[in-house]
């Protein structure tokens, strides 16, 4: 095999491309193995990969592990080879760059590989391969990654020229990394096929970032912070996206930003080509719909309570501008799907059974085309008649995994008019709930891997109750964790259950559940060992539970009317009975996430420490209760997710940055508090912009528990042109 060295940006293509193989994408091991060997290597680290580091770092072993012991690297190595070769011999046979691992080493090999459907590029003799980490130092970074992204259109140039016989339509698979330093959240490709923008995420602000696929850079537009989920205009001039307030459209030419209307907890909107956009304002109720220009909302479609539907979202316009598909979510799994609605008579009917959002994209000539839908993480497609409304043949797999966000049931995928394909692979459950001590080392995991968010630690440190989906059917439930014994149970039957607390002496649980669809939700209790709910209060809205005061008598939620932004509402409880709910925090503004000051032989608690951002990003504060004395921004740069120790001396809140920080606090006979310093760096909450907690404090402040991701998130977006033409997966 002949072998040149091969820039990086082509090594990370190719493996995202071997991770979403047939051959991969159930090997979650050998996987999360090859991922950290890779980008380990690219990121000039390779001489680091010894045995000792892999035990520890992919494979699960703790500090004391013992390579000439325990031979689980060299085990895990020879099964990531065989897998490697397997791949090659068959999905990958016509790759055009080759990841291997040499025997007797942990530093992968890049390669440019031949085979006999290849074209040989050159008879010379060509230098051999060299690890990247030793090939990327003979030149800077920035210099070389300008050379690797020309070498790779080159490469892809002349491989389209020089292969014989060319097919009449080829197909293109290529990566998009992220905008420097940021996450993506969601993403939108144009209906050209030309361009994409994304939301991405650095320093706990979301903004948009446009860039041409024949380019690699990003423009930032200004005026989008807090941005999510954005969606084209059918020229792609224009661009609309959600705040936490609000439904905007930025124009690209000029970069203006216009607010269209008010849109709390927006999930996904879609532009005609006759000027009208429908949008969900929410993850609860119908659609509705504005004019792109502005005026007033008015419902486009209507929920079918008989269904149990109980919200529909991320709609998409077909080509006649008149009807759009959408998710409908139900209380029960099996009524979720993708159904179609009429602007014009609000009649809806169901397509296809569906786990989230869907999309159309019509075939050459717009007399059909083809459904893209997600079930159980795989992304498939299905013949779709666009005039008589209904699927034809059998679905077929495009990609075996598609991320996708179990709460909010966004898969992140998006398609062009012109057939271009963009979608990041990935699972939802891929955390783990692990213990560390204050200066971030781990003390050790429990259970298995899932997806687990809105944790709370029981009083006795024992069990934690926490959201996370059924790995089945995808959608989150309440569920009990013994961090002793590491099993965990459901403790609620319903399908649509949401941010659970502890009552002060964890006999009962609160949480929330979707159950009264576009006029709000319902505050629901029951035994933490186990038995029937009952109702305790409804609320107008959406609404997620924050804390319970530790005499019993008050529970907080985060709060979303429909006004804009979100408030701070305050239930009170009296003999397990809740009287009506009163605002706390309810301002033109957003804050959330309130929590009680501990309080001593069951008197009131003084204080309340809440996030907001009043002052134009996220701080925490800490303020009297009831509202009308002392108020302090204790975070000093931007901070949320705050949480007490059980003896009200210590505050913590996340920074901007992922950081977990620390303040010393007194809160009688008066509020006092120190200056915040880090502990550790956990990382923000994969779930957004839903109230989430990824960290829980032990009673002594000396532990935390900590919900943190397997492996590095898949740091590309991968893009297919002509994906329909390639082989499918059967």
């Amino acid at each position: 095999m002949p072998h040149i060295e091969v820039p990086p940006v082509s090594v990370l293509a190719e493996l995202e491309k071997i991770l979403v193989s047939r051959v991969f994408s159930t090997a979650g091991r050998p996987s999360r193995l090859l991922r950290f060997l890779v980008q380990e290597t690219v990121d000039g680290r390779g001489d680091s990969l010894k045995e000792y580091t892999l035990g520890t770092t992919v494979l699960g072993r703790k500090p004391t592990f013992d390579p000439r012991i325990d031979p689980i690297a060299r085990v895990e190595a020879s099964r990531l080879r065989d897998r490697l070769n397997l791949y090659y011999a068959t999905e990958g046979r016509t790759d055009l760059v080759v990841i291997s691992l040499p025997k007797g080493g942990y530093v992968p090999v890049f390669q440019i590989g031949t085979s006999e459907e290849l074209p040989t590029l050159s008879s010379a003799p060509l230098a051999p391969a060299l690890p990247l980490a030793r090939a990327a130092s003979r030149m800077p970074w920035n210099w070389l990654t300008a050379v690797s992204a020309l070498l790779v259109v080159v490469g892809v140039t002349t491989f389209a020229l020089l292969r014989s016989p060319a097919p009449a339509v080829s197909s293109l698979h290529f990566s998009v990394v992220a905008p420097q330093n940021a996450s993506i959240d969601s993403f939108a490709i144009s209906p050209d096929g030309a361009r994409l923008v994304v939301a991405a995420t650095t320093q706990n602000i979301s903004s948009l970032y446009l860039r041409p696929l024949n380019s690699f850079v990003y423009q930032r537009l200004s005026g989008t912070e807090g941005a999510w989920s954005p969606f084209w205009s059918p020229d792609g001039r224009s661009i609309g996206f959600f705040t936490l307030e609000r439904l905007n459209v930025v124009e690209v030419g000029t970069g203006a930003v216009r607010t269209l209307c008010e849109a709390g907890l927006g999930r996904g909107g879609t532009w005609s080509r006759l000027g009208e956009i429908v949008f969900a304002s929410g993850p609860l109720g119908p659609l509705k719909r504005i004019s792109a220009s502005g005026g007033k909302v008015a419902p486009a479609t209507l929920l079918d309570s008989g269904h149990g539907e109980i919200g529909h979202r991320w709609p998409q316009f077909l080509p006649d501008g008149r009807h759009f598909l959408y998710f409908a979510a139900a209380h029960e799994y099996d009524k979720f799907g993708i159904a179609i609605g009429d602007l014009d008579s609000h009649s809806s009917w169901r397509v296809v059974a569906a786990d989230t959002n869907g999309a159309y994209v019509p075939d050459p000539g717009g007399r059909s085309g083809r459904l893209l839908f997600v079930t159980h993480g795989t992304l498939k497609a299905q013949a779709f008649d666009p005039n008589r409304f209904r699927t034809v043949g059998d679905p077929v797999t495009v990609s075996p995994e598609v991320n996708y966000v179990p709460l909010s049931r966004y898969a992140q995928f998006s398609v062009s008019n012109t057939g271009v394909l963009a979608y990041m692979a990935g699972s939802p459950f891929n955390q783990e709930l692990t213990w560390l001590d204050r200066a971030g080392a781990q003390l050790g995991r429990v259970g298995e891997p899932g997806d687990f968010d809105a944790l709370h630690l029981s009083p006795d440190d024992k069990r934690v109750i926490l959201n996370r989906s059924d790995p089945t059917i995808g959608y989150p439930g309440v569920w009990s964790v013994d961090l002793v014994r590491g099993s965990s149970s459901r403790v609620t039957s319903r399908s649509v259950d949401f941010s659970p607390i502890w009552s002060p002496d964890a006999s009962q649980v609160v949480y929330a559940t979707a159950t009264l669809a576009d006029r709000g939700m319902t505050l629901l209790q029951v035994p933490a060992s186990g038995g029937p709910a009952r109702r305790l209060r409804e609320i107008a809205g959406a609404g997620f539970p924050s804390d319970w005061s530790s005499n019993g008598r008050y529970v907080s939620y985060t709060g979303y009317l429909g006004h804009g932004g979100s408030g701070i509402y305050i239930v009170p409880v009296q003999h397990g009975e809740a009287g009506e709910p009163w605002p706390y925090l309810e301002t033109e503004r957003n804050e959330g996430g309130a929590v009680f000051s501990p309080a001593q032989g069951g008197a009131d608690p003084k204080w309340i420490a809440y996030t907001s951002d009043e002052s134009g990003r996220n701080e925490v504060y800490i303020q009297s209760l009831p509202r009308d004395g002392l108020k302090v921004q204790i975070s000093s740069a931007g901070g949320s997710h705050v949480q007490w120790r059980r003896d009200a001396k210590e505050l913590y809140y996340l920074a901007p940055n992922g950081d977990l920080m620390a303040i010393e606090t007194k809160v009688s006979p008066k509020l006092e508090a120190g200056l915040p310093r880090p502990l550790f760096h956990i990382g923000y909450p994969v779930v957004s912009p839903a109230p989430s907690l990824n960290y829980a404090v032990a009673r002594d402040g000396q532990r935390f528990l900590v919900s943190r991701p397997m492996a590095a998130a898949a740091p590309s977006i991968s893009v297919m042109t002509n994906w329909a033409i390639t082989e499918p997966f059967k």
